[in-house]
């Protein structure tokens, strides 16, 4: 067999299994539409072929009118699906479905009708609806939605994306210009609502119910209106900043960097068997990891490690782009690694040069660790370097003691933190070796690593305060950090002289 065919085998097959992923994954995003509405979808398939492959994820409650505006019964309803819109008669006496392609237009007459206009085997067919006030805007809204955009966006996620942003901005408006009041971290213009429930927070036998919401920006809200002898109740946070989440049988426990919250959710989702519980966990767990998959800077590092390399692919490329064996500067030689440019990392990287600018993966490595959710190393480093070393000062263990205590230490880390420590130090060190070019001596690196891979208790207070090192007044956090940060150059220099101990 020729290479050329064996290729092209090759590259059907590997169509055919992206294909194979790509459907299985639409498979999974439609399911999420029709889990609310199983039984409503059960009765429809018993009236409509089309229902069969159908998937409901909207219901309104209306009733018919006929052409003298007298109305049936109140318990009729209307059912928006992916590629039909479906209405049926409380007596099951009348009923009618149309394909969005065959509809011609939905106009709203008055303040509670909407008028339905569509083909059907080349006639043109008219219903006209009630519905109610809160429902009237929001129902051709979707159908106008649904009928201009294109619904052949499920084997691609991030069209799937865009077209369920599309859908819950309109589902959800009310509710997005109430977070939109309510919140100053709500205010980014495509931000949506894309699940909301009722909870509690940290009351158990739901007494206080506000609204638990996710929106498609990443971020957790909750809104509890004040009752009597109970005052207002507003919380959010974004996802990167969750440590993380435990499901009871009853809660959701959300642990961020400084507090645990509880929230209590009841009931199920819709018809179906699955509690709403299970569902919102479901989905948050389902957003953190497409966050995670599709987003490198920012991201935990537990989530792009592997097993088989724990350090990422992303600090090796950029690490190894740092080091490329280039001869050092000359005038034969204009293009060159980082590693022999004078002031790697402390230089300011001028973006406009790209391309051209050799230290711009430089600046991209500590972008990536200081983008890091949580330092590489805890406040818990902090204080067992203070105390190690205020112990060791005073004559009270000796400096081979003070290295048992450490590895200890590192013992309780996680491995992959573990290595991904190790490998950095190892780079730094091969930087310091170059300092004859770079003039940056193991000192400067530390000097400007050290804040960037540890957290310490000021660091922390001016990160929760919203202060930087300038605003902030002498004598306060700005000048422990100043402390803090001395500290923290001894420590980074302690690992990387002693990093074969590691």
């Amino acid at each position: 067999m020729s290479i050329n065919k064996t290729h092209s085998i090759h590259k059907r097959f590997l169509e055919s299994e992206q294909a194979k992923t790509a459907a299985q994954e639409a498979d999974e995003n439609l399911k999420r539409y029709n889990e609310k509405y199983i039984k409503e979808t059960q009765m429809l398939e018993k009236y409509f072929p089309t229902a069969k492959s159908e998937h409901i994820f909207y219901v309104a409650a209306c009733s018919h009118t006929n052409k003298i505006r007298l109305s049936f019964i109140n318990t009729s309803a209307v059912y928006v699906g992916v590629n039909h819109v479906y209405y049926i008669s409380g007596t099951y006496l009348s009923r009618w479905s149309f394909n969005y392609n065959d509809l011609i237009e939905v106009k709203k007459k008055g303040d509670d009708h909407l008028h339905f206009t569509y083909t059907d085997n080349g006639k043109e067919v008219s219903h006209e609806i009630s519905v109610p006030l809160r429902n009237v805007t929001k129902l051709q809204e979707l159908i106008d939605y649904l009928k201009k955009k294109s619904r052949n966006v499920f084997h691609n996620e991030a069209k799937y994306f865009e077209w369920r942003d599309g859908i819950c901005s309109i589902m959800y408006a009310k509710y997005n210009a109430r977070l939109s009041e309510a919140f100053i971290n709500f205010k980014n213009p495509h931000e949506t609502v894309i699940e909301a429930v009722h909870a509690s927070m940290d009351v158990a036998n739901m007494s206080h119910v506000g609204r638990f919401f996710i929106t498609n920006s990443m971020q957790i809200f909750y809104t509890q209106k004040a009752v009597p002898l109970v005052p207002e109740a507003k919380f959010s946070v974004h996802f990167s900043d969750i440590d993380y989440i435990n499901k009871t049988s009853t809660s959701l426990e959300i642990q961020t960097f400084d507090k645990k919250v509880v929230f209590f959710i009841k009931g199920n989702l819709g018809s179906s068997s699955t509690t709403l519980l299970e569902y919102i966990y479901q989905t948050i767990d389902k957003l953190m990891t497409y966050r995670t998959r599709t987003r490198l800077f920012g991201a935990p590092l537990k989530s792009i490690m592997t097993y088989e390399q724990n350090v990422p692919p992303i600090i090796r490329s950029l690490c190894d782009n740092i080091n490329e064996t280039c001869e050092p500067p000359s005038i034969y030689n204009l293009t060159y690694a980082a590693i022999h440019s004078e002031g790697v990392f402390r230089v300011v990287v001028d973006f406009k040069s790209l391309g051209r600018d050799q230290m711009i993966t430089a600046d991209l490595l500590k972008k990536f660790f200081r983008d890091l959710p949580n330092p590489l190393l805890d406040c818990g480093w902090y204080y067992v370097f203070r105390s190690l070393n205020e112990a060791r000062a005073s004559g009270h263990i000796t400096d081979a003691e003070m290295r048992d205590r450490i590895r200890e230490r590192l013992a309780t880390i996680l491995p992959g933190e573990l290595t991904i420590l190790r490998y950095l130090c190892n780079f730094l060190e091969n930087v310091a070796a170059h300092e004859a070019d770079n003039k940056m001596g193991v000192s400067n690196l530390c000097l400007i690593w050290g804040p960037i891979l540890f957290q310490t208790p000021a660091r922390e207070e001016l990160k929760l305060s919203g202060s930087s090192m300038k605003s902030a007044s002498f004598g306060g956090p700005a000048e422990e950090s100043m402390r803090e940060t001395v500290l923290l150059i001894e420590v980074l220099k302690y690992f990387i002289t002693n990093r074969s101990a590691m």
